[in-house]
Formats: structure tokens, C-alpha cells, sequence
């Protein structure tokens, strides 16, 4: 799956539930809401402040797609 804004493309492989292309980020879904939330956090400010917050969510799921929660 391929998705275009402005000029920029991504693309969406496999179980891909975030996908960045260029200045675009894009979710797979209504599922990965967090997950997306959570990245754009990342690419914002760091990896430590997402951290932080995801476990100040008590977010159990964060390790399986960031592998550090």
C-alpha cells in the first residue's frame, strides 16, 4: 500500500502499523493510534520522552513495537 500527500510518498509493508515517508506519518489504523501518537512523540522531541510516556499511560504494548517499553 502506498500513500501520497503533497508530493511525498510511503509505504506500508507487511504489519507496518506506523509508516514515515518524507514530513508525512501516517498510522495503519484506528488500532495504532498510540502507537502512532507515540512515534510522532519521538521523531518530536526523543526516544526518552516517549519512553516516559508510555509508561506514564501504562501502555502494555509499547515494548512489542518499540522494543524498549
Amino acid at each position: 500500500r502506498s500513500y501520497r500527500w503533497r508530493g511525498t510518498s510511503a509505504s506500508a509493508e507487511g504489519d507496518d502499523r506506523v509508516v514515515h515517508g518524507g514530513n508525512v506519518i501516517t498510522g495503519r489504523g484506528g488500532s495504532s493510534s498510540i502507537d502512532l501518537g507515540l512515534d510522532v512523540a519521538e521523531v518530536l522531541l526523543d526516544a526518552g520522552t516517549r519512553t516516559a510516556i508510555a509508561k506514564q499511560m501504562d501502555y502494555p504494548y509499547g515494548g512489542a513495537f518499540f522494543g524498549d517499553v
